[in-house]
Formats: structure tokens, sequence, C-alpha cells
């Protein structure tokens, strides 16, 4: 599974509580649920965000280290990496129990707005849905320009920590600085995409707190 349905699942989960809290509690209630899903998913970002930084200043120490011991700096490096890897596959397993979910609570969503007898509560209940899905299509853009930029650089990290497992002298360390220097363009690139789907939850979230 790749990184774009790990985080369009926890997305769409997060949605989905909403819609289905929207019909069986009060406007601030549904506006607090989704804000709870959306802060819970926006750590998420938060997290991966931070340590794709974290795991690119421990690559770039090794590559800083022209001469000595660069066991210590590639030993922070791995954990660096392996701690990045486990946010990512956290996510996969939680995504695909949350896509289910998901679907069952769309479902719901729209069989409790079939049995709405007002007009005027039906109609209203549409229109934020539509809102909403409107705000989701939105963040769910960016969500797939981060995902196409970061497996091929998450693959680039580790392609370098195999390099760098069989061989940490000096000279491959020297070899493997053009490397380095495109994963750091790379890194910058998915740096900046998260930012902009955390600024998007950020958007999403404010537009459903109450009075909104």
């Amino acid at each position: 599974m790749t990184f774009q349905k790990k985080l369009s699942g926890l997305v769409l989960a997060g949605l989905a509580a909403l819609f289905m809290a929207g019909c069986q509690t009060t406007n601030y209630q549904r506006a607090e649920n989704t804000s709870k899903s959306m802060l819970v998913f926006r750590e998420n970002m938060v997290a991966v965000r931070n340590q794709t930084g974290a795991t690119l200043k421990d690559l770039n120490a090794i590559s800083q280290q022209a001469t000595g011991d660069s066991t210590k700096d590639f030993e922070r490096y791995q954990s660096a990496l392996a701690k990045l890897e486990t946010l990512a596959q956290n996510a996969k397993s939680q995504a695909k129990d949350m896509d289910t979910k998901g679907k069952e609570y769309f479902a719901a969503w729209d069989q409790e707005l079939a049995n709405v007898q007002s007009p005027d509560i039906r109609a209203r209940a549409t229109a934020k849905r539509a809102e909403i899905v409107a705000s989701y299509d939105k963040l769910a853009g960016e969500m797939h320009q981060a995902a196409a930029l970061f497996d091929p650089f998450l693959k680039r990290l580790q392609d370098v920590r195999t390099m760098f497992a069989s061989d940490l002298s000096v000279r491959t360390i020297s070899d493997a600085r053009d490397l380095i220097k495109q994963s750091n363009i790379a890194g910058a690139e998915v740096l900046n995409q998260l930012d902009d789907v955390i600024a998007d939850l950020n958007a999403v979230n404010a537009a459903l707190a109450p009075g909104k």
C-alpha cells in the first residue's frame, strides 16, 4: 500500500466519523467530534514531517564526516530511518481498518439523510456534507502529491542505508554524496508538500469549528 493510500484512509475515516455523527448529534457536537478526528490525523502528519527532517539531519551528519569513524552517525541515521518507516507502517495498518469503517460510515450517513423528514434540515445537512466533501477533495489532492513525492524519497533513503551498511568507508561516503544531495532535494519537496497537507487540515478543522 502506498503512502497515498495510508494518508487517504486516515483522512477518510476522520471525515466519515463526522458524517456518521452528523445526524445523531447537535451541530456543536458534530464540529467537536470532527475537530478531534482532524487533530489526530494532523498529529500523525506532523510526526511524519518532523521525522523526515530528523532523518535528513542524521543522513547529512554522515556526509559531513570527512575523516574518522562514521559508525555512530550511521547508527543514528539507521534509527531515524527505522522510526520513519514505523510511522508509515503504522499508518498503513490503521488505514486498512479505517477504510472499511469509512465506507460503512458514509453508507450510514446517506441512510440517515434519507430518513430526515424536514426538507430544511435535509437541505442544510446536504449542503454541509457537500462543503466538507469539497474541502476533503482539495486535501486529497495535496495528499496525492505528497504520496507521489514521499514513496521514491523513502526508497532513496533506504538505498543509502543499504550502501552504508555494507561499506562505511570514507571513499564510499564520498561516492554517495551526490545521492545524499538528491535525497535532500527530494526531502525538501516532501517537507513542503507535507506542510501543504497540514495547512489544509488546519483549514478544514477551522471550517468545522462551531459557528462556521
